[in-house]
């Protein structure tokens, strides 16, 4: 499978990394970070991220395959692996989530998703991240 990774970002101070469809983002001066990933590892889903008023935003959308069960998406501080929210759930084909995560710029390392699928069988890791403190 390629991955393809499109990045839309707004502020200075933006810094990126991306791994084989995995992008990370974080914004030292507090202006908002969207980033956009492509399927990762046979889900068809798409994120997007955003820092708002200290908060973490996780947009997440089905980007166009039927799901045969739930994701259990798993929001994770980065530092200590500490799940601070999970929710599990089943997208519909074009069908968006969004997920705010309070107080994430009290995480100096940022905050995690890792979509855990049980159809499919691959390694945990995070899946997007996003740090919006400094």
């Amino acid at each position: 499978m390629k991955y393809v990774a499109s990045l839309f970002a707004i502020g200075f101070g933006l810094a990126l990394s991306s791994i084989a469809g995995v992008v990370h983002a974080a914004s030292n001066n507090g202006e908002p970070v969207q980033v956009a990933i492509l399927p990762v590892a046979g889900l068809p889903i798409e994120v997007f991220t955003a820092c708002e008023n200290g908060a973490a935003v996780f947009r997440v959308v089905n980007a166009g395959e039927l799901l045969p069960s739930a994701i259990t998406f798993q929001f994770i501080q980065i530092n200590s692996d500490t799940v601070v929210s999970k929710r599990r759930m089943n997208l519909a084909i074009g069908q968006t989530a969004t997920f705010k995560i309070k107080n994430a710029d009290k995480s100096p390392s940022g905050i995690g998703l890792f979509m855990d699928a049980k159809w499919l069988q691959r390694d945990r890791h995070i899946d997007a991240s996003i740090r919006c403190g400094a």
